[in-house]
């Protein structure tokens, strides 16, 4: 979290990314003591997914979110569980993505695990309307009307005031 808060911090743009690399390689090498320690659980999982995730290291970010997912406690409020969910939604969608783009099958518990996670987002209190925007965005893209249309009712009642989910609604 310190390392996605630096940009907020610093004022030199300079300063802040490498105070934000170096806190994010710092929690994953403290991570990575911990769990060969013998620490595990999804908060392990959690640093180690997204230290990797925002170092670029994708494969690991993404089979570290899944551990972290399947082990998150239900109704965690944290940024931590969050963000986790949201990287996790990241590995489904670009999965789903390259299996249309190559046209070949691909799993269908992807997308019931994309759609779960984002309904996690749309009711975490650090949830975004962003996310539910993509989210809606995503549904319309597959076609599916009546849970799109929900979606977006149900994104309004959390987000009254969110001028992306109003123009979602105007162009419907």
């Amino acid at each position: 979290a310190l390392s996605m808060r630096a940009p907020e911090t610093y004022a030199d743009p300079r300063t802040a990314r490498v105070l934000s690399r170096y806190l994010q390689e710092e929690a994953q090498r403290q991570a990575l003591e911990a769990e060969r320690l013998g620490a595990k659980g999804w908060r392990v999982d959690t640093v180690l997914a997204l230290s990797a995730y925002y170092g670029g290291q994708m494969e690991e970010a993404y089979k570290r979110a899944e551990a972290a997912v399947k082990a998150l406690p239900a109704g965690d409020g944290s940024w931590a569980s969050m963000a986790v969910v949201t990287v996790f939604a990241d590995s489904r969608w670009k999965a789903i993505k390259a299996a249309v783009r190559e046209q070949k099958e691909w799993a269908r518990e992807w997308l019931t695990d994309l759609h779960a996670a984002y309904n996690v987002l749309l009711n975490h209190p650090l949830g975004t309307d962003g996310q539910v925007a993509w989210h809606y965005d995503f549904l319309d893209w597959l076609g599916a009307d009546r849970r799109s249309d929900e979606l977006l009712r149900k994104g309004l009642a959390r987000f009254r005031t969110s001028a992306a989910l109003h123009q979602r609604l105007r162009e419907r």
